[in-house]
This record gives structure tokens, C-alpha cells and sequence, in this order.
């Protein structure tokens, strides 16, 4: 896969003498796979000379290409009237992005190109065009796996997890976070910064917005945008084996973008030692990147779900706050989005008024979420409602911590009307689902090097794995048994019976959870489950029974599991516990022996 950079700048374009060597365009970066797939993020003004490019590149034969666009600001959008190849008909263009405040991405992006503002409109664009509104998830253009996660900024924005050729690039253009305390650096993650955290973990290259330095955000908090210190922290604490600064301030000069990518090489070597960490720079327009296939790590080509269709589903949004302005600047943002508000005095009121219709969303001010009224009943009574609290820099509150847990999402008033827009238009998008991601190990770093010092990933089947599968399939009787060993980002079987797959993406898999454990974990019936009830494997492949029991290294680090499979509800008596447990044990003492045999490296 090659990525190459053709706009690196945020907010407006700036050309300049100073601005010569990491360029003066806005955002646009280009995405080939081995296959040829052509994928563009965002056309900020930097699209501009890589239409020409293209132009060159493919003579009189037509292209086909894909325009991933993270959000429709200007500075993302403004050279897609520029883009050459999209006048020429015997090209196909097919446009993916979020959709405006009600409005399509078609017409938002048409907006731009009004007779007052530009002389030409879309319709006259010659190019075959056509456009999918997203929403979070997952999809497939053809050999590539997109996944999808809406971000902090004033708009509804997207970042995208590009996969394919065994290779990831995560693309953020435009992020803050969701605790702002952590735009001086990481100390500790939750909630939506965490699962942020998880959605870039081991990406082969991430491209992140730090347009700030801690110094700076200090005055620039809500403007949506991340700082250096926060995403190196964050890069080092994920894994990331390539790390690219982008979306640089437009008043930054090439000298200040160095010192930047120095502050965060010098973070990341104080996190990680160093180890694990091949790059830290800068994006420049021009540059390009090859990401060559790690086999040791190769990404799961499978794909499950799709969430290509954009359905508003909230009927009504509630909001518990006393604060006046607060109210008005809710109001306000509900009326654009035309989502119906239901304001209450506390949550009492709330709870009363609303029991026997639940809201699609829930506000409450933090002031009222710490006078210990009624979060805990409110959070039972509306199940997979989210929360959002509304903390308040204005007054010295501080919430207790066994409400903490309950809060979905976190957002800081004041807060410009284009923030709380956003933040309702992803969460109200958000389909409830009844599956909860397996959070990694502490030490995650250190059990994936003992995984990978077995020798036993991507490796031929052999017989004597395969005994004990059909063992254990026998003895338990069930239809599957599988010896599933765990990587950053995929389950691959080592021996299956019963199935025919080869490999699963880490978030689908049990085996995520049983790497957790001591000891033999059993899930009776995952329909009944909220851990496992909307994951694909129960919903796609009717998994409903599952144990397994965790294999242990040398070192005692968990590698993977020995796990047991029915697609119908079952209850395991103390004996066939007990036979996971010994044929678990016998897996791993083939494992140890084909790390003492292998050849060495």
C-alpha cells in the first residue's frame, strides 16, 4: 500500500516562503492498494495538483477512484470544484462522507458551487458520480476494509481505518479530545477517548490532526483540534508503528512543524523506549510512504456488517440543565437538526415525565448529575440510552466517581452551538448495540512479542493440533473447537474443526475476552449476553455457546485460547470444564515444543 500527501495544512491554504517544504494545502491524501484501488481522503485544495497528476498518469484511459471525505469544513472540501478528472464522463467517482444537517452530501457539497459562488454547478460536473452517506461502522470497497468512527470536532467527522495488503492507515484529520485535560498529555484514558485509543491501536501509519501545542489549546479549546503532546502520547500508547503530523496550522512555519515532530519524538521515546516505533514526522506534500505486508500481523479480510445507510432513529432528545444559556444553545442546535427537545428541571422530573417513551439521547448538566437525584435509576430505566453530561468550567463541580461509570459521553460548556450539533448528530446516528469490544491487557505489547516468539502464526495445519480439536469437539460435544491464537488485530486458527474460518477480526472473537481470564470462560447462550448479543459471530454464524480456557506462554503471558463452540445454548457439567482445562494444556505443550523446534530467525 503507498500513501502519498498532497495537502497537509488546516483551516485555509497558506502559501508562503516558510510554508515551502510541508506545503501550503489544505488536507488531501491519496491511497493505492497492490491492486490498484485508488482511494482520496477529503479534497481540501491539495486535490488540485493531484487531478492534474492523475490526468497525466492515466492518458485517455478512464479512472475509477473513491473520495473518502472526513467531514464537508471548507479546508476538506474546497478543491473538489478543482478536481479535473471529475469533468470528464468516462470517469467514475464514487463520493463516501457524512451527511449534512438535514441535508445530502450531494447538496451540501453542490452548495459551494451556487451560481453566486462558482461558475460552474455539480450537475455539470461530466464525470459518473455517485454518493454514499455513512455513518459509524464498517464497509468494503472491493479489496479494502473501511472502518468508520465519528471524532471530536464542530462538525459530524469521520476517521477512517483504511485496511488492506496486510497493512492499516488510520486517518484523523481533524480531533480533540474528549477530555481536554488530555491536550497536555495522557494520563489515563476512558470512555470515548479510550475507545478512540482502540480504534487506531497498531496501525501501521496513523495520519493525526496536532495543530496545537499544549501552550496554544490552552486558548483553543472547542475549536476541535488536538495538540502535538497528546497525539504522541496517544500514538506511543496505541502501538503505532508510523506516526504523521498533519493538518498543520496555517500560521505555523516549516521551522516550528520541525520543532512539533521533535516534541513528539522525544514523548513517544519517553513512553516506549523507543522499541516498536519506526517513524515520527511531519506530512509534507509530496511525500509518499510505502507500507510493505507484515505477515505477522496481517488484518482480517472478512467483513461482517455494513453501516453504508444513514437513518435518523431519535425521536426525541432529553435534556435535564437550569442554566439559561445552556438551554438556549441546545435549543438552538436541536431546531437545525430537527430533533424534538424535551427540556426537565432535574431528573426526577425527567424520569417521570418520560417513562413510558424512551429518548433517543440524554443531557444532564453536571450540576444536577452530583446532587445525587436520580442518575443510576435513569441509567437502568433507559438501557442503551446514552448519557451525555454536560461538565461545566464556569463552576467547581466535581462529580462522584461511582456516576462516572455511567456517562456515555462527556461535553464541556461552554461549547459553541456547532459543537453540540455535532456531538448529538453522532450519538443520535449511533445504533444501540448490544456488544461490548474486549478491552486489551496492560501489557498488551508484551503478549503479542511472546505470541509471535511461538512461530506458530500463519503457519501450515498440522495433525497434531488437529487431534486435539476433533478431541475436544468429541468429548464436549459440540459442532466446533478451534486452537485460536490472538494478535494485535485478528484471531487465526491454528486448528479448526467443524468450520471453515481461517481467521477473525480481534473485536468479533470470544477468544478476546478468554485472554482475560485464569480460567475456562463459558458464555451459556450469547443471545442472552450483553457482552456478545449483537456481535457478528452470534448474529452471522449463530454462535450461542462458547467456552475456552487461555493459553499461557512461557513467560505466563496469554496467547491465545483452546475454545469449544454450539450454535444452540448449553450448560457444561465440572468434568467437561475439566477436559478444557487438560486438552488446553496439552495445545500448549505443542506449542513450547514448536518454539524449542523452530528454525532460528
Amino acid at each position: 500500500m503507498q500513501v502519498r500527501f498532497w495537502g497537509t495544512r488546516g483551516s485555509y491554504p497558506c502559501p508562503r516562503h516558510d510554508t515551502l517544504i510541508h506545503g501550503g494545502n489544505t488536507s488531501c491524501v491519496e491511497v493505492r492498494t497492490q491492486s490498484g484501488e485508488l482511494i482520496i481522503l477529503d479534497a481540501g485544495t491539495g486535490i488540485c495538483p493531484f487531478g492534474k497528476s492523475l490526468l497525466k498518469e492515466f492518458g485517455e484511459k478512464p479512472i475509477r477512484g473513491n473520495i473518502l471525505l472526513s467531514h464537508t469544513h471548507w479546508d476538506h472540501i474546497h478543491g473538489f470544484p478543482f478536481f479535473s478528472p471529475l469533468f470528464f464522463p468516462e470517469n467514475e467517482w464514487t463520493i463516501y462522507g457524512p451527511p449534512g444537517a438535514g441535508r445530502s452530501l450531494e447538496s451540501v457539497l453542490s452548495g459551494q458551487m451556487q451560481y453566486d459562488y462558482f461558475p460552474v454547478t455539480v450537475s455539470q460536473l461530466g464525470a459518473n458520480k455517485s454518493y454514499v452517506e455513512l455513518t459509524e461502522g464498517v464497509f468494503r470497497i472491493n479489496d479494502v476494509i473501511v472502518r468508520t468512527r465519528f471524532v471530536n470536532h464542530p462538525a459530524l467527522t469521520f476517521a477512517y481505518r483504511i485496511e488492506a495488503d496486510g497493512c492499516s492507515v488510520v486517518y484523523v484529520p481533524d480531533h480533540e479530545p474528549h477530555y481536554r485535560a488530555l491536550g497536555d498529555g495522557i494520563v489515563s484514558l476512558k470512555g470515548q477517548d479510550l475507545d478512540h485509543a482502540d480504534f487506531i491501536r497498531g496501525t501501521d501509519l496513523l495520519i493525526h490532526d496536532s495543530q496545537f501545542t499544549a501552550a496554544e489549546y490552552e486558548h483553543r479549546q472547542g475549536w476541535g483540534h488536538s495538540t502535538v503532546e497528546y497525539v504522541a502520547d496517544l500514538a506511543a500508547l496505541s502501538d503505532v508503528r508510523n506516526l504523521a503530523l498533519f493538518h498543520h496550522d496555517p500560521d505555523r512555519s516549516d521551522d516550528q512543524v520541525c520543532e512539533m515532530v521533535e516534541t513528539a519524538r522525544a514523548r513517544m521515546e519517553n513512553h516506549t523506549g523507543g522499541h516498536g516505533i519506526e517513524s515520527v514526522f511531519a506530512a509534507k506534500e509530496g511525500q509518499a510512504v510505502e507500507l510493505a505486508l507484515d505477515t505477522s500481523s496481517a488484518l482480517n479480510s472478512e467483513v461482517s456488517e455494513s453501516r453504508t445507510a444513514f437513518e435518523k432513529r431519535v425521536e426525541f432528545v432529553a435534556l435535564a440543565a437550569t442554566d439559561a444559556e445552556l438551554i438556549a444553545s441546545v435549543r438552538g442546535a436541536c431546531r437545525e437538526l430537527d430533533y424534538v427537545l424535551n427540556e426537565f428541571s432535574d431528573t426526577i422530573q425527567l424520569l417521570k415525565e418520560t417513562v413510558e417513551k424512551k429518548p433517543g439521547l440524554i443531557l444532564v448538566h453536571d450540576e444536577l448529575l452530583c446532587t445525587g437525584n436520580s442518575l443510576a435509576t435513569l441509567y437502568e430505566l433507559f438501557e442503551g440510552v446514552p448519557i451525555i453530561a454536560i461538565k461545566d468550567t464556569t463552576k467547581k463541580i466535581s462529580c462522584a466517581a461511582e456516576i462516572q461509570p455511567l456517562i456515555s459521553d462527556w461535553l464541556t460548556w461552554p461549547f459553541s452551538e456547532a459543537f453540540i450539533m455535532s456531538k448529538l448528530n453522532s450519538w443520535c446516528m449511533r445504533v444501540k448495540s448490544s456488544w461490548q469490544h474486549a478491552t486489551r491487557s496492560s501489557n498488551e505489547s508484551r503478549r503479542v512479542d511472546a505470541l509471535r516468539s511461538l512461530n506458530g502464526m500463519d503457519t501450515d495445519t498440522e495433525e497434531r493440533f488437529d487431534r486435539l480439536t476433533r478431541l475436544a469437539s468429541n468429548l464436549i460435544g459440540v459442532p466446533i473447537a478451534a486452537v485460536s491464537l490472538v494478535d494485535n488485530n485478528r484471531h487465526w486458527f491454528k486448528s479448526i474443526s467443524g468450520n471453515g474460518l481461517a481467521e477473525t477480526q480481534h473485536d468479533f472473537a470470544f477468544c478476546s475476552y478468554t485472554i482475560q481470564q485464569d480460567d475456562v470462560l463459558i458464555i451459556p447462550d450469547a443471545f442472552e449476553d450483553e457482552r456478545f448479543a449483537d456481535c457478528p459471530l452470534v448474529t452471522d454464524r449463530r454462535h450461542r455457546f462458547y467456552a475456552g480456557a487461555p493459553l499461557v506462554a512461557r513467560n505466563g503471558q496469554k496467547v491465545g485460547a483452546l475454545c469449544v463452540i454450539d450454535h444452540r445454548p448449553r450448560i457444561l457439567n465440572s468434568s467437561q470444564i475439566q477436559a478444557i482445562r487438560d486438552i488446553a494444556s496439552m495445545v500448549e505443550e505443542e506449542l513450547l515444543r514448536a518454539e524449542m523446534t523452530a528454525p532460528p530467525q
